[in-house]
């Protein structure tokens, strides 16, 4: 039998993981510690909070900063939660694909969180006995997390299993101060299917939960399940997206990528002048550029110069005539 503590108090989410953009605090801090042992950039997670002495753990965290009433969580690329622990506290899960998604290289969120004291006899300890042991556990649809001990509301919840590699399993529980034990729950394994993941225009790189798959269009095989999934190529927009992967079926996805250059064309009277793009010269009269303004000059020896400002839209090829 498992046993487990009982705790007197629990945190609650008092505003919900957001980013922070322009955040200075990141950018400054030295590269130890915004990189972390492989060389790689890294995100960051500020955990605002009155309560002191917080223990705040992933199994992708590379360090933890304490300030004043926040705590500096540097995270590695693709984290999507961290466990908040204290003596005396239900520890609580933050889990990010509720909000942001997950952390990105390079960016800072935020989240705040405080203590909430449950009335008496509305809270219960439960347990949640499983086989995968560290299979997760889901109350309603929020990610307890993978242990066996949680604090929860009494009345009745549905409760749903999972593990990658298993058949998930979902029951109807009533939590009261006479049943607070549940399980064993025992978990089917499952087989690998194959998914097919095409892109247009191919050759695009796949990224599966933060995993370097290869490039589209590219046949997979994965358990049945939730993924992240992340295509990205160069001068298109990325897609990001949670696919699920199931038993039967196709599972084929699908992608149309959209542009984001543009092609400007420079056309001239008389032809033969010297172009320059934001003060660079450039080479025949066509450029691939990104959406924005841009000052374009025209010269020969002779003629006047003429010069302007075009603005190219993105995915849309501009032609700007010079006389």
């Amino acid at each position: 039998m498992f046993a487990y503590s009982s705790f007197a108090l629990q945190f609650k989410i008092i505003e919900n993981s957001k980013e922070v953009p322009m955040h200075a605090g990141f950018v400054n801090l030295p590269d130890r510690d915004r990189y972390d042992n492989y060389g790689n950039l890294c995100g960051m997670l500020i955990v605002r909070s009155g309560i002191k002495d917080l223990n705040i753990d992933s199994p992708m965290k590379h360090r933890q900063i304490d300030k004043e009433g926040e705590y500096w969580i540097i995270l590695q690329d693709g984290c999507w939660y961290v466990d908040i622990k204290k003596i005396d506290y239900a520890p609580l899960m933050i889990n990010l694909r509720d909000s942001v998604g997950k952390i990105d290289a390079g960016k800072v969120y935020e989240v705040t969180i405080d203590a909430l004291t449950p009335e008496a006899g509305d809270m219960i300890n439960i347990s949640i006995i499983s086989d995968p042991e560290d299979a997760e556990k889901w109350l309603g649809g929020k990610l307890l997390g993978t242990g066996k001990g949680f604090t929860v509301k009494k009345g009745t919840h549905q409760l749903e299993l999972k593990k990658s590699g298993f058949k998930s399993q979902t029951k109807e529980i009533t939590v009261s101060k006479n049943s607070f034990t549940f399980g064993t729950y025992s978990l089917s394994v499952s087989e690998p299917v194959m998914i097919t993941i095409k892109s247009t225009p191919p050759e695009s790189d796949i990224s599966i939960d933060s995993i370097n798959e290869g490039k589209t269009n590219k046949q997979l095989f994965y358990f049945p399940g939730r993924y992240q999934l992340r295509l990205v190529k160069d001068k298109y927009d990325p897609i990001e997206e949670t696919i699920t992967v199931t038993e039967t079926g196709k599972n084929e996805f699908i992608y149309t990528l959209s542009k984001n250059t543009s092609v400007l064309t420079i056309t001239t009277k008389p032809s033969g002048c010297e172009i320059s793009v934001n003060r660079s010269k450039m080479t025949g009269t066509s450029k691939e550029v990104a959406a924005g303004s841009y000052q374009i000059e025209v010269s020969k020896v002779g003629y006047e110069s003429d010069t302007r400002t075009v603005v190219v839209e993105k995915g849309v090829n501009k032609n700007e005539s010079l006389l």
